[in-house]
């Protein structure tokens, strides 16, 4: 035999020892999505949050309509919003629209949530719907990825549904709000309806400019068209000045 076969039947010997290796080595697990409790949990740990915020104080502008008010802001440790002068009646929608920023930053790391998907049909752009359990508010939530985009509760009233419309990312990659809606719902009506319809008491759209100081993402600028029963107002909220408050004051 000559060296060409040779060394032909050394190479085949060993593709047939690779293919037999092949064919014993065990095939690869899947990947296991991700529970309800899990997606709930990376979903909260991707929010950019105020962990160890010391407060920070900031000159701000509400303007409401064609009405302007200026006032100096405090925003504490514990995210309690402190004004140096009340706000008029006027701009008290536009103080709890703040508030209601501020308080979304909070950290809530190490939480367990006690939750279940809910069955749908086919794919829904704003991803998977969650519901709480034993939950007084009925709440229900929508993730895509690690983006919590929906947010719906009931009220004694009724109901309203926060959309997030646009995210941004931090310098850590993680997620802030730039644009978003919230739809106020009336109580269902239980007449001829299947399912009840609730109609849409007012509807607001926001959209959040935010500005680095130190180690966290303050707000500079908020937006609002709100649409209600008494017609369309507009709200604008500058954040100028920022100033970051002594650690432990």
């Amino acid at each position: 035999m000559n060296r060409a076969w040779w060394c032909a039947w050394a190479v085949g010997c060993v593709l047939l020892a690779g293919l037999s290796l092949a064919k014993a080595a065990p095939p690869q697990a899947k990947s296991k999505a991700p529970s309800a409790q899990e997606l709930m949990v990376r979903a909260h740990a991707a929010r950019a949050t105020w962990k160890d915020f010391p407060g920070f104080e900031a000159e701000v502008v509400l303007v409401v309509e064609n009405k302007r008010v200026q006032r100096k802001l405090t925003v504490t440790a514990e995210l309690e919003v402190q004004w140096d002068q009340p706000l008029p009646p006027e701009f008290a929608a536009a103080g709890r629209r703040l508030l209601s920023v501020v308080q979304h930053r909070q950290a809530n790391e190490g939480r367990e949530y006690d939750v279940e998907f809910v069955p749908e049909k086919g794919r829904h752009p704003l991803g998977r719907l969650i519901r709480f359990n034993n939950d007084a508010m009925h709440s229900q939530y929508r993730i895509r990825g690690e983006l919590i985009t929906q947010v719906s509760r009931q009220t004694e009233r009724g109901s309203f549904t926060i959309t997030v419309l646009q995210a941004i990312r931090n310098r850590e990659k993680k997620y802030l709000p730039r644009v978003y809606t919230v739809s106020f719902f009336g109580k269902p009506s239980a007449e001829g309806d299947s399912p009840p319809a609730a109609s849409v008491r007012s509807s607001i759209v926001v959209m959040l400019d935010w500005e680095r100081v130190g180690r966290w993402d303050l707000p500079r600028r908020i937006r609002s068209v709100t649409a209600g029963s008494s017609g369309v107002k507009m709200e604008v909220i500058r954040l100028q000045n920022h100033r970051l408050l002594p650690q432990g004051q």
